[in-house]
C-alpha cells in the first residue's frame, strides 16, 4: 500500500499537478528513492510505528520528490542526462541544458525533511559499551 495517496499529494502537501493516469508509477518511483535513501530504516509495513511527527515528514519527503520526479522526468532523474528533450505536463525539458551526472537522485528538499528524522543517510547504530564482553 502506498505511504502517500493522490488526495494527501494534492489537498494537504498542495503539490504541482501529476495526471492521475500517471500518479501510481511517480508515488511508487518516488516512494522507493526515499525508502532506500533511509537504507530500510522504514517501509510501508513498519511506517505507521514512526512517530506522528516522522509520519508527515516521510510523507512530505516522498511528495517533494513525486514533484522531482515530475519536474525532471523518471529517467532523467534515475539516470542523469537522458541525451533527449520531453514534456511532462506543463514542463518541458530539454535535456542538453542539464548538467551531466550532476541530476541528483534524491530531492534536495525530500533531503531535507528527511534530515529532521534522523532516519536518513548511512550512520550506523553503535551498540552500547555494555553488550560486549571485552569492554567490562
Amino acid at each position: 500500500m502506498a505511504i502517500v495517496t493522490e488526495s494527501y499529494y494534492t489537498t494537504t502537501y498542495i503539490g504541482e499537478s501529476v495526471l492521475t493516469a500517471d500518479f501510481p508509477r511517480f508515488e511508487a518511483r518516488a516512494e522507493e528513492a526515499i525508502l532506500a535513501y533511509m537504507h530500510g530504516r522504514v517501509d510501508s509495513t513498519n511506517f505507521t510505528d514512526q512517530t506522528a511527527t516522522n509520519q508527515t515528514l516521510i510523507q512530505k519527503a516522498i511528495c517533494a520528490q513525486i514533484e522531482y520526479l515530475a519536474y525532471l522526468g523518471i529517467r532523467t532523474a534515475n539516470f542523469g542526462n537522458a541525451n533527449e528533450s520531453f514534456t511532462v505536463g506543463k514542463v518541458s525539458v530539454n535535456s542538453s541544458k542539464l548538467p551531466v551526472g550532476k541530476t541528483s537522485i534524491i530531492c534536495p528538499a525530500a533531503m531535507a525533511f528527511l534530515e529532521q528524522t534522523g532516519l536518513a543517510g548511512s550512520q550506523v547504530d553503535c551498540p552500547e559499551v555494555g553488550n560486549f564482553p571485552m569492554w567490562r
